[in-house]
């Protein structure tokens, strides 16, 4: 029997105030684009940022506070946690901020990724 692996909350430097996500299915190819741009405050300096993530595939990956755009230099996502990561090449300043993430994803009868 296979151990069930124990709950592990994502970190707290990084905390998410408001979410915007703009989703565009296309029921004909059964896929979606989206949009999500996350207020964030960050509250210790970190490079990475992890959050929940199941079935959509991330393209791209910013930061953005006090009008300074910082690109992601990985995406990595984690299949069996459920979580992706997204690393930059500096840490994010302390104060607020906000993430905007470009992604797809498929349409099916779990809709996991979609809702």
């Amino acid at each position: 029997m296979t151990a069930k692996k124990a709950f592990e909350r994502l970190p707290t430097s990084v905390k998410p105030v408001n979410y915007n996500i703009r989703l565009h299915p296309d029921l004909e190819k059964f896929t979606f684009t989206g949009v999500e741009v996350i207020d964030v405050e960050v509250k210790q300096s970190s490079r990475t940022l992890k959050m929940n993530s199941a079935e959509i595939e991330v393209q791209s990956a910013t930061f953005i506070s006090s009008g300074k755009t910082m690109t992601s230099t990985a995406i990595t996502t984690c299949d069996e946690d459920e979580t992706l990561t997204v690393s930059f090449d500096s840490d994010m300043p302390l104060g607020t901020g906000q993430v905007k993430l470009d992604f797809t994803g498929i349409l099916n009868d779990k809709l996991r990724g979609f809702y």
